[in-house]
Parts: structure tokens; C-alpha cells; sequence
């Protein structure tokens, strides 16, 4: 099956023009090809890419002029940045480097192929070096399934025995190791037998179609299982299998984060999971909090009903003294680049605890307090004063572990939009010229006591200032000093900042293709490590609202002539993430 691709204009080089029938190329190929070879009505190369370094795409011609008798252009995202190299077509398909003739290929389709066959690193004269590994299709990105049966980080081992524990009819879908069979459906029959059955991919020119049988084929994965609910499933040997129940998963991909927002919305599944969360991390009881609930520590609690487990709590210097301050240590679940990160979440200081907060963050050497609250709210004290002002110079602070004073001096204060940065310089032993730290205090104004902010890029924006802080404060050992967290109780605010920052470390990490989010297990972690973070529902959809911002803003850098569809883009997403709040 061969297909004519028709360029916008007719290509010309030299004098002549080039015979349209070269052109003709083949589209069977192995079960990786892509349905087209080349885009033929592309502004933007970029537009294609998805957000990997080596995705590559054919052209019918180039942005820039300079190259404008190039017949084709391989496109090529290679670190953000975009490299365009010729394609001549004449008697062959020669590829140009920086207009030498580098490698001659019978067809486009044997340059692709080439192309993703293995590392093939083309050095360009300016000296870089670019490895094209992945070609981008000229239709619709695939995008793996978003519905809440597909279990993205679940292996075929551990599919099997989830199926196995549930009862018959149960089933999952799991990403499959071939290209051909992306994806695979688990399903639990009689007698207890797991069934294993491969969705295999067939592409066309324009469309792809998902299928088990190719009697039967549609052209979605959704559409394909919703089939099977009605249609019993045949193996090998004949035994039948019934799709009744679906294993629901938490867990997405980055790429499909709206879709899973849009299906939640739907379906009240946000109420649903939430729910969920509160059953399964209820109060294990007082007795994994004794030390708080100890006479002389009463006084050190903002809220009697707010209190940190004896495990998780953050002791105080050699006699273990208390604090209303929780351990929180998250982890991304992966085998390999785990992403972990710890925080410490507090409660606003009171007037007799100033100095024990002080004495906490010297001892932790934490470069960076985030303050998610205001002083006074609605006419209610919700945390003291802490930090010294321009006015006020420097203030002298006396733990209840220590003899010895802290001393809290004013260094800078800048004003931004949304929140205010204080830098101070925290000192021990000043008396007798003790060391000293500079320890940096965002102050952020706009959430509301029991709900959330208005627009999440305000905390993304807050975020991203406290961790470029961080990184560039330095390490504790091996690891970067732990960022502090407080609200006035130190859960609800403290909770969605600290999931949305380490939500979106991950995001960082893996990429918006391969990034594994599941904010549901996340929020489970957290409490179980201080109890009741995240507090209502409204929260809970705030943590959606903006890792939807932040992955939205991770697809690609904008060009400069992109930057006002960018804007309308990001608008976009900004009215639909305020249908969450």
C-alpha cells in the first residue's frame, strides 16, 4: 500500500522541477512506524514534538530562507532546542548536513528507519550533537488511556496477583512491553484463571485502530473495553472470560491529567476520592501521641484537637523536646530515579513557641520558611509574629531545650505580587560570636483559612521561588535542607503545598510523558505522617487545579512569535481549572 503525499507548493531544486512520483512512499513498515512520514502543513515543527529530546519529524520545507531549496527537513528537539537539517530527493534520499552530503537512503521511509533503528548521532559544524531517536506521526500524539481501570505503573506480576485477590469478572488494563501490543487486558475468569489479553495497534494513514481480535476493532482504547463489558473473551484453549468490575487506580499519566480531571468532574469523583482518603487514614488513636498530649506540653499546641504522631514529630535536642512539628518524607514509589523529599510541617508559632520554631530550624538547618497565613484572620489570632521587621531590627529568642539565646536579625524584605520575602540571619550563642545562617521567610497572602486561592499560579509561582531558594542554599550532607511548612494548624494549606510541590518534582523528574501522579496516595502519605492534611475537598481539587497549570506550562517553552497563543492557551486552562474550585 503506497500513498501520494502532496507538499503545499511544488518542490524545486536546481533548475528542474522534482518528479512528484519520488515522492510515492511506502507506509507498511515495522509495527513502529508512524501512519505518516512527513507533515505537509507545518508552521511550527515544534508543534509536533512531544516533550522528548530526539523526536524527530520530516518537513516539506523550512522556517528559515536559508534553507528554503531544501526539497524536505529533518526537524530534530534535541535539549529545547530545534535543528533543522536537509533532505535532498533525487535519484534517492540523501540526507545534508549543513549543506554537505552526509548518507544517501533509498526513501524516507529507510531514513526514518535508520533514524530509530539506534543512537545515530549527527554532528552538525557548529559543533553540535544531535541523536534523532523518536519520529513524530504527522496525526494526533498517541496518548495512553486516562480512564481510571488503566493502572500505569502496575507490572505484569503484580496486574496478576491485584486480579487474583478480587472477585471473578474483576479486570485492568496495564501498558504492555511491545509496540505492537501497547497495552494489555488482565482479567479475572472462573475457576480463578487470570486471562491475558494483548490490545494490539494497527495504524492507517490518518487513524489508528485498537483491537484483540480483528474481527473487532475500534478506533479508542475506551471504546474497545466498553465493547468487551457486553462480549464475553475467548483464550486459547476456550475459556470464557466476563469484563464486570473494573480495578480502579488513582494513579495517571502527566500527558492525560485533563482527561482524568474531566472524567472526576463528571462523575463526582473527587467527593469519591476523598471520601476514600478520610476512611482509610482515620485517627489511629491518643496513644501514638503521647508526647503531646502530656500536661506540660499542652500549653505548646495552637488547637487541642491538632497533634503530631510520636513517630513523625520533630524532637528538640538531646532531651528530645517537643514541638507542634511533624516529619513529612515522600517518595515517588519507582524502583529507579525514586523522587523523595522531605518536609516539616508545622503549626503557626505562638508567642511561647517562637522560640522553640527558631530553635527547630537551627537545628534542622533549614534555609527556607514557607508561611501560608496571615497573622489575623477574620478578627482570629492564627499565628505570632516570629520574624523581626526593618523596625524592629533583630529579636532575641530563648528555647525550652537550651540555655543558650537565638538571635533573629533583619537582613532585606522584598514585596511581590502575591507574597512577600523576608531574609533573615539566625545566629546561636551570639553572646560569645556564635555561627550564623541566613534563613529566608516567604509569606504568601492570598489562601483563604479552609478553602483555596483564586488562581494556581500564584502557587506555582510561590513554589518555584522557594525552591530555587533551596537548591541554592546549599546541602545538609547529601541532601538539600528541608523546606518548613506552616499554616495556623499546620494541615490543610500546609498539606496542598506540600503535595503540589513534591507532585510537580516529579513532573520535573520523569517528564509530562512518563510522569506517574497519583494525588490520592500522595495526600495518604501525608497523613499518615501528621494527621488530617488536606483537609476538605475544595483542597483536594486545588492540588488538581494546579498540577494541570504546571504541566501545561512543562509541554514546551513557547517561541517568541508563540508567546500570545501560549497566553490564550494557558487562559484556557485556567478557566477550566476554576470549574475545580
Amino acid at each position: 500500500a503506497t500513498v501520494l503525499l502532496k507538499p503545499l507548493k511544488v518542490l524545486k531544486m536546481s533548475d528542474k522541477s522534482v518528479d512528484i512520483e519520488k515522492l510515492r512512499l511506502s507506509i507498511i513498515a515495522k509495527p513502529r512506524s508512524c501512519s505518516c512520514q512527513f507533515h505537509a502543513s507545518l508552521q511550527n515543527p515544534e508543534q509536533i514534538f512531544l516533550r522528548k529530546s530526539g523526536n524527530f519529524a520530516i518537513l516539506p520545507s523550512c522556517p528559515k530562507e536559508s534553507d528554503a531549496d531544501a526539497e524536505q527537513i529533518l526537524a530534530v528537539l534535541w535539549h529545547s532546542h530545534t535543528y533543522y537539517i536537509q533532505v535532498k530527493y533525487s535519484d534517492c534520499c540523501e540526507l545534508y548536513i549543513d549543506g554537505n552530503p552526509s548518507r544517501k537512503f533509498a526513501s524516507i521511509r529507510d531514513l526514518i528507519n535508520f533514524l530509530e533503528s539506534g543512537r545515530r548521532v549527527l554532528r552538525l559544524s557548529n559543533g553540535v550533537s544531535v541523536q534523532p531517536r523518536w519520529h513524530c506521526a504527522s496525526g494526533q500524539d498517541d496518548l495512553p488511556p486516562h480512564q481510571a481501570w488503566f493502572h500505569p505503573g502496575l507490572s505484569p506480576s503484580k496486574a496478576r496477583a491485584l486480579v487474583g485477590n478480587h472477585p471473578i469478572g474483576s479486570y485492568l488494563v496495564y501498558r504492555g512491553r511491545k509496540f505492537d501490543a501497547p497495552l494489555v487486558l488482565c482479567v479475572l475468569g472462573e475457576d480463578n484463571q487470570v486471562g491475558i489479553f494483548r490490545i494490539s495497534m494497527r495504524r492507517y494513514f490518518n487513524s489508528k485502530q485498537y483491537f484483540i481480535s480483528e474481527q473487532f476493532s475500534y478506533p479508542s482504547i475506551g471504546e474497545l473495553i466498553k465493547f468487551y463489558t457486553n462480549r464475553s473473551l475467548a483464550d486459547p484453549v476456550q475459556r470464557r472470560y466476563k469484563l464486570d468490575t473494573p480495578l480502579s487506580c488513582t494513579a495517571f499519566l502527566a500527558v492525560v491529567a485533563r482527561l482524568r480531571v474531566e472524567e472526576l468532574l463528571a462523575c463526582k469523583g473527587f467527593v469519591e476520592e476523598f471520601e476514600m482518603i478520610r476512611q482509610t487514614t482515620k485517627s489511629p488513636g491518643d496513644e501514638y501521641k503521647s508526647e503531646a498530649k502530656k500536661p506540660e506540653n499542652a500549653p505548646k499546641n495552637r488547637y487541642r484537637n491538632v497533634l503530631p504522631f510520636d513517630s513523625t514529630r520533630v524532637t528538640l535536642g538531646e532531651c528530645s523536646g517537643y514541638i507542634n512539628a511533624s516529619w513529612v518524607r515522600l517518595e515517588s514509589g519507582r524502583s529507579r530515579k525514586k523522587v523523595s523529599a522531605r518536609y516539616i510541617a508545622a503549626q503557626g508559632p505562638l508567642n511561647s513557641t517562637s522560640g522553640d520554631f527558631w530553635q527547630m530550624v537551627w537545628q534542622e538547618s533549614c534555609r527556607l520558611i514557607v508561611m501560608v497565613t496571615k497573622e489575623v484572620e477574620d478578627r482570629v489570632r492564627k499565628c505570632h509574629q516570629y520574624w523581626p521587621t526593618k523596625s524592629k531590627g533583630s529579636l532575641e529568642f530563648k528555647s525550652s531545650v537550651t540555655e543558650e539565646p537565638l538571635l533573629v536579625r533583619f537582613v532585606d524584605e522584598i514585596e511581590y505580587r502575591h507574597f512577600a520575602h523576608t531574609l533573615v540571619e539566625v545566629q546561636g550563642r551570639p553572646r560569645s560570636g556564635g555561627e550564623a545562617i541566613r534563613v529566608n521567610l516567604l509569606r504568601f497572602h492570598d489562601w483563604p483559612d479552609h478553602g483555596a486561592p483564586r488562581e494556581a499560579g500564584s502557587v506555582l509561582e510561590l513554589l518555584k521561588k522557594a525552591n530555587n531558594i533551596n537548591l541554592t542554599s546549599g546541602t545538609v550532607g547529601d541532601a538539600e535542607p528541608p523546606m518548613v511548612f506552616h499554616c495556623s494548624a499546620g494541615l490543610g494549606r500546609t498539606g496542598c503545598l506540600i503535595a503540589i510541590d513534591f507532585l510537580a518534582h516529579c513532573v520535573n523528574r520523569y517528564g509530562v510523558d512518563e510522569a506517574i501522579l497519583d494525588v490520592s496516595q500522595t495526600v495518604k502519605q501525608m497523613r499518615y505522617q501528621r494527621e488530617g492534611m488536606v483537609q476538605n475537598v475544595g483542597q483536594y481539587r486545588f492540588i488538581y487545579s494546579a498540577l494541570l497549570v504546571h504541566i501545561d506550562s512543562k509541554l514546551r517553552p513557547p517561541l517568541p512569535q508563540e508567546q500570545h497563543e501560549m497566553s490564550r492557551r494557558q487562559s484556557a486552562v485556567s478557566q477550566f481549572c476554576r470549574q475545580l474550585l
